[in-house]
């Protein structure tokens, strides 16, 4: 976690080699609930940067501002943290308790039987064994609705307007829809997003639970866009990091 805490320029001069400056992260804006903490020397720290701060004309001079900027590792804790530097050579200016990242907690992942990265897992989880999986794919937010049971597949309309289910596929309009929505079939993801333009056809084929079967109906539909992604494997599982 980056972080950086305004000090006195003056103060931090007596800092010298070998000096330890302790980094104390809290998770409350009094600086009293600790949740994590890390000891550098002050000659290893990602940097300081001496700042120019702006003075109003007539305006009583300030004091000489530093940023201590240090990246904390292993840092667990998530929402607002604030930051506390102690050691010789610190004075705080602008309060001994700085504000901080807001840091979010890891979102679940959905990963396939041989741990591929499907996508990020989706808000739009259904009643059972059916649930969503988010993934960016050419710059689009693209939502793939899956099942495990009774019959482990990727959930989608394929319509086509050739028999054997060959040729450009449709589907209805995916409009109100936050994401694009994808179907992966093998390594061909077929795509649709909102806004997508509809138009007349006439199907005569679907692409059923893997199966290719017969099907009749003149409607006015979405055609997919196809791209590349990996082939995934049932069963799909979460995962939090």
């Amino acid at each position: 976690m980056p972080t950086s805490y305004t000090v006195s320029d003056t103060a931090l001069k007596a800092a010298v080699v070998g000096t330890s400056l302790t980094f104390t992260l809290y998770s409350d804006a009094g600086c009293t609930q600790q949740v994590q903490q890390q000891v550098v020397l002050v000659e290893t720290v990602a940097f300081v940067s001496r700042l120019k701060t702006f003075l109003p004309k007539n305006a009583p001079k300030g004091p000489k501002i530093d940023e201590v900027h240090e990246t904390l590792t292993g840092v667990s804790a998530t929402g607002t943290l604030y930051l506390r530097v102690t050691g010789t050579g610190i004075t705080p200016v602008g309060g001994a308790c700085q504000a901080q990242a807001t840091l979010q907690p890891a979102a679940p992942v959905v990963k396939d039987a041989n741990g591929v990265l499907v996508g990020t897992s989706g808000g739009f989880e259904l009643a059972g064994p059916i649930g969503t999986a988010l993934r960016v794919v050419d710059g689009k937010v693209v939502a793939f609705f899956y099942q495990n049971v009774p019959t482990a597949s990727f959930l989608g309309n394929l319509l086509f307007t050739s028999p054997g289910c060959v040729g450009p596929a449709y589907t209805g309009s995916p409009d109100g829809f936050p994401y694009s929505f994808g179907v992966p079939v093998g390594t061909t993801l077929y795509v649709v997003s909102p806004g997508d333009p509809v138009v007349p056809v006439t199907i005569v084929s679907q692409l059923l639970n893997g199966s290719c079967v017969p099907f009749s109906s003149t409607d006015s539909l979405v055609q997919y866009k196809t791209t590349v992604v990996p082939a995934f494997t049932f069963p799909l599982h979460i995962e939090v990091p």
